[in-house]
């Protein structure tokens, strides 16, 4: 067995934020003061997507996210969000 500490108590939940065009912020939940963001735009809508995390966030890690999004079909390929019509 191994003797590491058990590290889930540094992981932070953080939340996806977009302005729904493609840009794209990352911030903790609860705060919106974001850690990531990838224009000067502002992000009103909250994806409903959270990810425990324990180090700095990267422009690679939100771009893995955008992808893991656009698979499961709530963006668009160029990163828009899909407006479900029930």
């Amino acid at each position: 067995m191994s003797s590491s500490k058990n590290n889930n108590n540094k992981k932070v939940l953080y939340q996806l934020w977009t302005n729904g065009k493609g840009s794209f912020a990352v911030g903790k939940i609860g705060t919106q003061l974001f850690e990531y963001s990838d224009s000067q735009y502002s992000y009103d809508k909250i994806l409903d997507s959270k990810m425990l995390y324990d180090g700095s966030i990267t422009e690679e890690l939100v771009q893995d996210w955008i992808q893991e999004l656009k698979q499961a079909d709530i963006l668009d390929e160029n990163g828009n969000l899909i407006y479900v019509k029930f």
